[in-house]
């Protein structure tokens, strides 16, 4: 089928389709109208001087019939390959066709009209009024909840039992919870567990084998560190060494002399106390001897 007008290859098979779906129905239509013809003259008591026509007009009527039955054969060709559109002169077509329509210019819109805020605000107040809303019923209460942390937990002593669930404070303000009844030490015993990672705690001098924890202070080279979210931190560096006045010649024998001297000293006052007390007693024993007698 040619194509002049440079449609698609799609919109020809579609054209060459429904054309010939109306030829076959053409065909079905003469071919039913033929057969009803014959039918008719085959019941019909035709005169002698007739039978000729009457037979010519049959042959003739079996032959259109066959060439229509030909017809019903006819299968559309795949038509040839459609030719590119020419965009030059597609746009000239579509500019000469605007053109064609005289179009005339609308009507400038006004300027845009900002919204009020506030009726806005307004309309939907008087909107949500008119839906005449009621408040729900309130729910049950809910059950009563765990101790809090905090201010309100108590500061761990070593004279009582924490039953499982309890919260204490130790060390430098740590929280721990007991996982089982407990009498020991929190940070020490497995029975807690610690809560979150705040407060410190002091473990002395360094120890590279002590699982440190964090928030935990140790001495490491006269300094103090603190180890926080797997970091080792320096707080506090040693302090510096400061000299001293330069001291004065020493000489040992003359400190063995003064100190010869205070021991004697020592030693005679100690004499001096014993004969004393010696004094004393031997007093009081002569007084208990009178008191005897008499």
């Amino acid at each position: 089928m040619d194509n002049p007008v440079g449609l698609s290859d799609n919109k020809m098979k579609a054209i060459a389709l429904a054309l010939a779906e109306q030829e076959k129905s053409l065909i079905q239509l003469l071919d039913t109208k033929v057969k009803s013809v014959l039918d008719k003259l085959d019941s019909l008591e035709i005169p002698k001087d007739l039978t000729a026509e009457v037979k010519e007009l049959q042959t003739q009527l079996q032959s259109t019939t066959k060439s229509f039955n030909k017809f019903k054969e006819y299968k559309p060709l795949d038509g040839n390959d459609g030719l590119d559109a020419d965009q030059e002169a597609l746009e000239k077509s579509a500019i000469a066709y605007i053109d064609s329509l005289k179009l005339k210019s609308g009507y400038d819109g006004g300027n845009r009209i900002d919204a009020d805020q506030e009726a806005i605000e307004k309309k939907a107040i008087d909107f949500i009024k008119s839906l005449e809303l009621t408040s729900g019923y309130d729910g049950q209460d809910g059950s009563a909840g765990r101790d809090g942390l905090g201010l309100d937990s108590a500061v761990w002593s070593d004279e009582g039992v924490y039953r499982k669930g309890s919260y204490v404070v130790h060390n430098m303000g740590q929280t721990f919870e007991a996982v089982e009844d407990t009498a020991k030490e929190p940070s020490v015993s497995k029975t807690w567990k610690r809560i979150g990672s705040g407060g410190f705690r002091m473990t002395g001098g360094f120890k590279k084998e002590f699982d440190y924890k964090s928030g935990d202070f140790y001495i490491k080279d006269f300094s103090l560190w603190l180890y926080q979210g797997e970091k080792h931190s320096l707080l506090v560096p040693r302090p510096k060494a400061i000299k001293g006045d330069a001291g004065q010649n020493y000489d040992a024998a003359k400190d063995i002399k003064a100190m010869q001297d205070r021991h004697d000293e020592a030693m005679e006052l100690q004499k001096l106390e014993h004969e004393v007390e010696m004094t004393k007693l031997w007093d009081a024993m002569n007084k208990l001897m009178v008191e005897i007698k008499l």
